[in-house]
């Protein structure tokens, strides 16, 4: 017998949602992609929820 499981993922709404996606979006992804290849992982420049 096979069972399937679906799972819904939350999206998050409400104050500071757009200003997270902002925050997210503007990160140097290839540098950070970079820096996880050279040593495993990386840090982003402000962390995505300072504002929050």
């Amino acid at each position: 017998m096979t069972t399937t499981t679906t799972t819904r993922r939350k999206t998050a709404t409400g104050p500071g949602t757009d200003a997270f996606a902002r925050r997210v979006a503007s990160a140097d992804w290839q540098a950070v992609t970079d820096e996880i290849n050279e040593y495993g992982c990386a840090l982003l420049p402000q962390s995505p929820v300072a504002a929050m």
